[in-house]
């Protein structure tokens, strides 16, 4: 659900979301049809956007039947050989009637090339970045982000909870290597990479979380691979920066984190910022939500574990 998201609004540049769903594994050129599905209609995700007037935004992929002269030339001048195939990404937004079509290229070894302009003008389309667990991440890169922003301070706090006595996360070299440290008051400085998956991962969830008001970000599972207690911490971070305005989609199998969610909202009282669950089921082939309010979301909670654990 969170790549349909991100395929929807990332208009501008959808091989990297295609390349997300490569991640997944699998022959590039079989995988990428196969989750696109039937190749004769095409894979169309829709949503309705509330700002500034409720618009919707359609966007499909499909595979042409028909090879187009330009993108043909484009692959074989970045050195693509057969086989590879094209891809279109088209995009519509009603009722304004803006539309946009994209085609590109992807070669046996999984490369893309720069989606081309075929039709239209790309729209406008909020910032969105996407937190997932196959996606790696680099801690130092993760690290200096965090420190852009002033988060050093928060983030080492948080880790602080399982981490007794840390101090500071700071880079410095390591051979030929500049690696982010954890310094622990008492203690040689400790290479990050050396922590625990719950730490690391808190790391690459705070580079993202830390957002600026006008950014979405979208967080696949943020309770696996992570320590029960930095749970909290991850809900107070993203509840922080959502009352500054940016906004954050999740997707969750864990009850705990949703009940976090909720009281995190409900200790902000009138400063807290909105929440929604959506419950999603596929029936006959169609994803269908239920959205629930916060405090209904509580009353039904034992709907949700019913959901979540069944």
């Amino acid at each position: 659900m969170l790549e349909a998201l991100l395929l929807l609004v990332a208009i501008a540049d959808p091989g990297r979301v295609l390349q997300a769903l490569l991640a997944r594994g699998g022959e590039p050129l079989v995988a990428i049809r196969q989750i696109a599905g039937d190749a004769s209609k095409a894979v169309r995700v829709t949503a309705r956007l509330s700002s500034p007037t409720t618009r919707e935004l359609l966007t499909s992929i499909d595979f042409p039947t028909v090879r187009t002269p330009h993108i043909l030339a484009e692959a074989r001048a970045q050195g693509m050989e057969e086989p590879f195939s094209e891809i279109y990404v088209y995009s519509e937004l009603k009722p304004s009637g803006g539309q946009c079509r994209l085609g590109m290229a992807l070669s046996k070894d999984g490369h893309f090339t720069v989606p081309s302009l075929l039709a239209g003008q790309r729209p406008a389309l909020p910032n969105v970045g996407l937190v997932a667990l196959l996606a790696p991440r680099d801690l130092e890169t993760e690290i200096s982000r965090i420190g852009n922003v002033g988060g050093l301070k928060d983030l080492t706090r948080a880790l602080a909870v399982s981490l007794p006595g840390l101090a500071d996360l700071r880079i410095q070299k390591l051979g030929e290597r500049f690696v982010t440290h954890a310094f622990v008051e008492g203690k040689e400085p400790i290479p990050a990479y050396l922590l625990g998956d719950g730490a690391k991962r808190l790391i690459e969830i705070a580079a993202m979380v830390f957002a600026k008001p006008d950014t979405t970000i979208l967080l696949e599972e943020p309770e696996a691979f992570q320590h029960p207690r930095y749970l909290r911490e991850i809900v107070n971070m993203i509840g922080t920066f959502a009352e500054r305005g940016a906004q954050y989609v999740l997707t969750t199998h864990s009850i705990e984190l949703i009940d976090a969610l909720l009281d995190e909202v409900q200790s902000r009282g009138d400063k807290a910022p909105s929440l929604a669950v959506h419950r999603t089921r596929l029936l006959d082939g169609e994803l269908k939500a239920t959205t629930l309010d916060a405090a209904t979301a509580r009353r039904l909670r034992s709907d949700l574990l019913e959901d979540l654990r069944g």
